[in-house]
């Protein structure tokens, strides 16, 4: 089965918000078996955080058909929910607040 360029492009796209979802999915999976102060539950959301962080540049300096300028917006957009994904899952899985 051979993709065509549209799908790799739309699976491209997908990667950040596959990771997006894939925090608080972590997080209320992992939550119940972990104890206070659990550092090791963290370093997933982190890893995670960095490899969104990556795929975004990545995305906006391969060449591609779809504007730099909006993949900058959907970065943007992507980090700033990723950000407050992220906060709800480290505090959730190392029980305590900011």
């Amino acid at each position: 089965m051979k993709l065509d360029n549209e799908t790799i492009l739309r699976i491209k796209l997908f990667v950040p918000v596959g990771l997006l979802i894939l925090v608080p999915a972590w997080t209320i999976i992992i939550s119940p078996f972990i104890s206070y102060r659990d550092n090791w539950a963290i370093y997933p959301i982190l890893v995670t955080a960095l490899i969104i962080v990556s795929w975004h540049i990545y995305l906006i300096v391969s060449p591609g058909t779809i504007p730099r300028w909006k993949l900058m917006i959907y970065g943007l957009v992507n980090l700033s929910l990723f950000s407050q994904a992220a906060l709800w899952a480290m505090m959730k899985v190392s029980k305590e607040s900011i």
